[in-house]
């Protein structure tokens, strides 16, 4: 008889059962249920889809897990090992593709309008990297026949998690949009109208680079110019919230902050108490209040002009493919994404116009296209210029209103984002296709300046149609910027940006962005375009309104801004507040303008946090008289 000891048996090889297709459903779920949830709710009131095309996405992953539940089971029946493996890989792949994704999230601006591309930080390569190791650890794990029904019970879970996140999404997507509108009112003060103009990003230089080429300076006839103006946020949400409530943010959640102070005591409401008849001209949907009489969507009336539906198909196409790229990829991934989302919206896209073609032909500028009231084969993209051209037929859209608006009692707040970029208007207003990217920084300036340009020429119009209607020397016309634009000022060296940084910014960049137009119409205003050189700020707004209506405050005390017109001695403490890391928290650092009648070249002294104690605000609202 042998004595010799047996020898350790291997674990068996894993075998194809049941339990396998939830391991196989695995990546689907994460690439076509979750990730585009994710991507819809990050910026759930910006994105302008149909229902059929977002539910497209999981739909293309069923399909997708069906035929390879089918190949599974064909391949099961002469070599189950093979499918088991197959399912514990696609499992594995799917847990990768979920952390990465979570961990190591693509960098993307696109919503801004600027090109598509990533910072591909360092960082995140490497811990795509390490995410990677550690899959490649739990497939050897599963390949050894270990761990199954852990797998199996966590892609359960994942699919019931992903199912209730995607009822969460269909049912933020189809409710019905509230009836927020109010009965018509009409202002018994005999006021005229109130006219409150935002061109996005533009510089006072400029505005009046514009205004001389176009030779336009008795067009803005009664306005006073302030030039030295400054913007007290570097983006438009915030900086919206700010002017909208004469208020800066000090106190509490900032998201509470910047999203219900100007619905609260901003001067929407105050007029609208006053029986102004409220009309909102914005490009997003989320601003819409109980105080607006008239909404209107800039995306809604592009849509409604070129005959189509659900325009930001494209841009989130792109984006969600972008998020299945490695970190380290992600700019080499941009140009094939792009090709793949271009067929699949043509594919998709049911109908016959949806905006405008882009041309590939190279130039040295750009290349002109038909005017961009015509229609072409093709949506335009954000990064191609929608929400400017947006901005354009809604600006039209308020000239056209106004003949219906009546003489007095009317407040309407126009928010277009122009010159914002892209820029894709020449100082015509004629669609151009061009890449701020393709360009030096002469050309992206000069394409700044043309877009301005045509911005001037759409107010103009506008106020040549108050004229026709005997409606301009009554109005209180207010128009300004919400920011400056990185471009810089047109008058000084392109080198200004190298002066110095603060909290990781350059300088030029946080003062280019401080430097926002601000002119203002009284009722009766006469005399040709005055410049002022007081300096003055955005947060003014509010206060400086009340003074020209000569209405009661009664939100005065609240109010950190003052009126422009109220004999105050100049703005000796001027500041900005801005996210150093660009978070959107309650983490705002206060930086003070040392020279503000000298933007370009002042320099920045950090206060500190915005939410200090004995803030510096405080002294200002005591101060006044």
């Amino acid at each position: 008889m042998s004595s010799h000891q047996p020898s350790e048996i291997p674990p068996p090889a894993p075998i194809f059962g049941y339990g396998h297709y939830p391991l196989a459903a695995t990546p689907f779920l994460v690439i076509f249920l979750i990730m585009p949830c994710e991507l819809f709710f990050n910026q759930a009131d910006e994105w302008d889809l149909e229902l059929g095309q977002l539910v497209m996405l999981p739909l293309t992953g069923m399909l997708g897990f069906l035929a390879t539940c089918l190949f599974l089971s064909l391949l099961a029946r002469k070599y189950r090992w093979l499918a088991a493996g197959i399912a514990a890989g696609l499992f594995v792949l799917g847990c990768y593709l979920l952390l990465a994704d979570l961990y190591a999230p693509v960098q993307m601006a696109a919503m801004e309008g600027a090109a598509l591309a990533s910072d591909e930080p360092l960082k995140y390569t490497l811990l795509e990297m390490a995410i990677a190791v550690l899959a490649l650890g739990g497939l050897f794990v599963l390949l050894r026949g270990k761990g199954a029904r852990v797998a199996i019970a966590f892609s359960t879970l994942l699919a019931l998690v992903s199912f209730g996140y995607g009822g969460v999404v269909l049912a933020n997507l189809t409710h019905a949009e509230p009836d927020l509108t109010k009965a018509p009112a009409v202002a018994e003060t005999g006021a005229g109208n109130v006219y409150h103009i935002v061109l996005d990003r533009m510089q006072t230089d400029a505005f009046l680079d514009a205004v001389d080429r176009l030779d336009l300076r008795s067009s803005f006839e009664g306005f006073d110019l302030f030039s030295n103006n400054v913007a007290n946020y570097l983006t438009t949400h915030p900086s919206r919230a700010s002017y909208l409530s004469g208020t800066f943010y000090h106190v509490g959640k900032f998201k509470d902050w910047h999203t219900e102070i100007w619905r609260e005591q901003g001067i929407q409401k105050l007029l609208s108490d006053q029986g102004y008849r409220i009309w909102n001209y914005v490009p997003f949907r989320q601003w819409r209040d109980r105080d607006v009489d008239i909404f209107k969507y800039s995306i809604d009336l592009y849509e409604e002009k070129n005959g189509i539906a659900g325009s930001g198909f494209a841009d989130f196409v792109t984006l969600w493919l972008l998020r299945l790229a490695p970190n380290a990829l992600t700019n080499e991934a941009i140009a094939p994404i792009e090709s793949v989302r271009d067929r699949l919206v043509a594919l998709l896209d049911r109908s016959a116009t949806g905006g405008f073609t882009r041309s590939d032909q190279p130039a040295e500028y750009g290349r002109p296209e038909d005017d961009v009231r015509s229609a072409g084969d093709v949506r335009l993209t954000i990064e191609q210029g929608i929400q400017v051209v947006a901005s354009k037929q809604m600006v039209e859209q308020m000239v056209a209103d106004e003949a219906s608006r009546g003489d007095a009692g009317n407040y309407v707040y126009l928010h277009a984002v122009m010159p914002h970029h892209p820029y894709v208007f020449k100082e015509d207003c004629l669609y151009w296709d061009v890449l701020a990217t393709a360009l030096d920084a002469a050309g992206r300036r000069q394409a700044y300046l043309d877009q301005s340009a045509c911005s001037v020429r759409l107010i103009k119009a506008f106020l040549d149609r108050l004229h026709d209607l005997g409606r301009y020397d009554d109005a209180t016309i207010l128009i300004h910027a919400d920011t400056g634009a990185e471009e810089g000022f047109m008058a000084d060296p392109p080198d200004y940006r190298i002066s110095g940084s603060t909290l990781g910014w350059a300088n030029g960049t946080i003062l280019s962005g401080a430097s926002a137009l601000l002119m203002i119409k009284r009722p009766g205003g006469r005399g040709p375009l005055r410049e002022r050189e007081q300096v003055t700020q955005l947060v003014d707004l509010f206060p400086t309104l009340v003074d020209i209506l000569d209405m009661e405050d009664m939100t005065a005390a609240a109010v950190h801004g003052r009126s422009v017109y109220a004999g105050h001695p100049a703005q000796s403490d001027v500041r900005i507040s801005f996210d150093p890391e660009e978070r959107w928290g309650d983490d705002y650092i206060d930086v003070r303008i040392d020279t503000p009648d000298d933007l370009a070249r002042s320099k920045l002294t950090v206060v500190g946090p915005t939410l200090e104690p004995d803030h510096w605000r405080e002294a200002i609202r005591n101060a006044k008289p």
